[in-house]
């Protein structure tokens, strides 16, 4: 993957950091954690504040990057927003959940559901730099 952050802050509670992509787009990164008993990878979106809270809408960050063995999922926040995983003054937030690599076949109705909104922010291990720049609005 060709993509480098800049001016990064490690998260040393949720195994990330956020950075600037190319000094304009503030960017939270995750890695994705396989787990032995569920399909998917998981990914934990909390931040610390005296207390694990979910990631809001008010909080300053424009794209979640996921890594996965694969690639990674780039989603924009409002993405994130539109589907319930951070805080708005309508819905609490999560403080985790899933991404489905495009190879995974699924059974589970709302897995695949979910992995069908989240197929068009997966991005390949052998993208281009352009196409992280389109992902990231930046062309």
């Amino acid at each position: 993957m060709n993509y480098k952050l800049e001016n990064c802050v490690d998260d040393e509670y949720n195994d990330g950091h956020t950075g600037l992509y190319k000094d304009r787009v503030v960017v939270v990164v995750r890695d994705g954690t396989v787990t032995p008993k569920k399909q998917g990878v998981f990914v934990k979106l909390w931040k610390r504040d005296g207390k694990n809270i979910p990631y809001a809408f008010t909080d300053i960050f424009d794209f979640l990057l996921i890594t996965v063995a694969e690639g990674c999922f780039i989603i924009p926040k409002s993405a994130l927003l539109e589907h319930g995983f951070i805080t708005s003054t309508s819905r609490p937030g999560k403080m985790g959940f899933r991404v489905y690599r495009p190879v995974e076949v699924l059974t589970a109705p709302q897995a695949i559901k979910t992995q069908q909104w989240q197929a068009k922010y997966f991005v390949s291990n052998d993208a281009t730099t352009t196409t992280i720049d389109q992902m990231f609005g930046i062309v």
